[in-house]
């Protein structure tokens, strides 16, 4: 894994500190060209939203968080990098204080993806993950590339439940509830780590 996407992951594994009170640290992204975010992510293509699905409290505990799914359904025109479907599902946390997209529900963009969630259910077959560090943008800012568009996949296999259906909505808020307990307590351990780590360098700056 890449330094960045190893910052981004300790980004959004400290946020859950405060997993169960709906509040998160906030996600700070450093400033990368667009030729290292090409580097770093699986996934680069450009389409417009034509669903969106969150389900708050999909455990009805009362606990909402900032971790919890959201779902983006694209209609992709063209392809710059790796694999996406005509109609690609991108999951990404629901606030941007974990790193989650912060983009309308609407228009034409140009995401950035990964293969998988850092924190949060396992992705569905044909699923990306995308993250507000990583350069989805909307379509009009462009980026800069030399990379060559091509059509995306025809035909997807997806496993998931169609986008805009009751079944993908129960879906999405099976995985997300049955992953509750997990996203807590590896975020739990990962605080500890980074405390540790700066523990440690403060040590050594002291000597």
């Amino acid at each position: 894994m890449s330094v960045l996407r190893t910052v981004l992951a300790l980004a959004i594994g400290a946020s859950t500190l405060m997993l169960g009170t709906g509040t998160a640290v906030a996600c700070s992204c450093a400033q990368v060209s667009d030729a290292e975010l090409v580097d770093v992510v699986d996934v680069i293509f450009r389409g417009t939203v034509i669903d969106y699905q969150y389900i708050e409290d999909p455990d009805g505990d009362g606990t909402v968080s900032s971790l919890d799914p959201a779902t983006f359904t694209f209609a992709v025109d063209e392809v710059y990098k790796g694999n996406a479907t005509e109609t690609q599902r991108v999951l990404s946390p629901v606030d941007g204080a974990s790193c989650g997209l912060e983009i309308p529900d609407e228009g034409e963009f140009i995401v950035f993806a990964q293969s998988d969630l850092y924190e949060g259910p396992d992705l569905a077959d044909g699923e990306l993950a995308a993250y507000l560090c990583d350069g989805t943008r909307p379509a009009e800012a462009g980026f800069d590339t030399d990379l060559v568009p091509y059509p995306p996949d025809p035909n997807p296999a997806v496993t998931a439940a169609p986008a805009g259906s009751d079944a993908a909505a129960q879906e999405l808020s099976d995985r997300t509830t049955a992953d509750t307990g997990i996203v807590a307590v590896v975020g739990f351990f990962m605080v500890c780590i980074i405390a540790a780590l700066a523990a440690r360098q403060f040590r050594r700056t002291r000597g």
